[in-house]
């Protein structure tokens, strides 16, 4: 018996042995390969960003001044156009019959008036003689006066005939661009008839839409700056010149405009990205990848005799790659870049030199 226990026991306390053999031989996790900046005190600007559009501070509506069938369309959409070039013509006939009329009723009440004020000139002698009376030159400087009223109204019905011939041609008020074309060759127009729309594209407004909650941070004489996605290139510099509410804002929301010269190829109802300013102020920053977020809240990890220590920190403002540290670091500490989303506390690193300084 004693025999058989022997046996069973000897097993067991080598299985034993071997574990811990085994435990012992377990390899060590392997070191993190990172890179490693450190904080940069810079001007920290805040900033409050939309998305709005670009208008024409002067889009009128070209409507028909006169009733007639479109002849001609000269132009369309799309197309810029100078000052006084011509858009459409209208059918003019009819009106041309008329000037031609009334230039001829010019003629005659001319003839009437000068027949009149020789009349006039002659019973005012005989009345000097005393070989009319009274009564009679009255009468003679009554139609004196009725004749010079002919002749005048003549004039202003001369007048009108030449403005409608006129108003057959329809033409631009100013350069801009033709943003809608109405009409067609052959469509019946009548007075106040939209035939096109015009925008000038050498003055532009950009408007930009922002929350009640802005409202204390924004004003007028601010720097903006703004982009269009759809224009490559720099951003334009420019300021907010007005602010207005937002007609028919349910959320008490609010616009912020800004006039300026076009930069070059804008045009009326692009949309524009802007950027306002609203002030500034020195930080300590580092790049926002270094930034990470831990069951402890949101972590820096600073390197330390080879292993990543966790520090928590509260983050400001975050602009072009940048993280503001408000609390958490000294500001001489060697921290994780690359890699440290692989990070936890405690663990071991292999620093490695970056591509390219990591400066702001």
């Amino acid at each position: 018996m004693r025999k058989a226990w022997l046996w069973v026991v000897l097993p067991t306390l080598l299985a034993g042995g071997c574990g811990k053999d085994r435990q012992a031989e377990k390899p060590a996790a392997p070191a993190v390969v990172i890179t490693v900046t450190r904080p940069v005190m810079q001007t920290v600007q805040a900033l409050e960003k939309s998305v709005g559009s670009v208008e024409s501070p002067a889009a009128p509506t070209i409507a028909a001044e006169v009733a007639g069938q479109v002849s001609e369309v000269k132009v369309d959409a799309g197309q810029s156009v100078a000052a006084g070039q011509l858009l459409a013509v209208l059918d003019g006939a009819v009106y041309s019959l008329a000037r031609i009329q009334a230039q001829a009723e010019v003629l005659r009440a001319q003839a009437a008036l000068d027949a009149q004020q020789k009349q006039s000139a002659r019973n005012r002698d005989l009345f000097k003689r005393k070989f009319i009376s009274q009564a009679a030159l009255d009468q003679s400087e009554t139609q004196l006066v009725a004749a010079q009223a002919q002749r005048d109204s003549a004039n202003a019905a001369l007048a009108r005939a030449v403005r409608d011939v006129n108003e057959t041609r329809v033409t631009a008020p100013f350069a801009g661009q033709v943003e809608q074309r109405y009409v067609s060759a052959g469509d019946y127009v009548t007075p106040g008839k939209p035939m096109f729309q015009l925008s000038t594209q050498g003055e532009l407004r950009v408007h930009l839409p922002f929350p009640e909650t802005a409202a204390t941070r924004i004003s007028v004489g601010q720097p903006l700056r703004l982009s269009l996605p759809s224009v490559p290139g720099p951003a334009t510099q420019s300021v907010i010149s007005e602010i207005r509410p937002m007609i028919g804002s349910a959320n008490r929301a609010f616009e912020a405009i800004a006039a300026l010269p076009n930069p070059g190829n804008w045009k009326q109802g692009a949309s524009v990205t802007g950027v306002v300013i609203t002030g500034s102020h020195e930080g300590l920053t580092v790049p926002a990848i270094s930034v990470v977020m831990r069951p402890a809240g949101t972590v820096v990890y600073s390197i330390e005799n080879g292993k990543a220590a966790q520090k928590v920190v509260a983050v400001g403002l975050t602009r072009d790659g940048r993280s503001e540290i408000l609390t958490g670091l000294q500001g001489n500490e060697q921290i994780a870049l690359d890699g440290a989303g692989f990070l936890s506390n405690g663990a071991a690193v292999s620093v490695k030199q970056p591509a390219s300084p990591a400066n702001p």
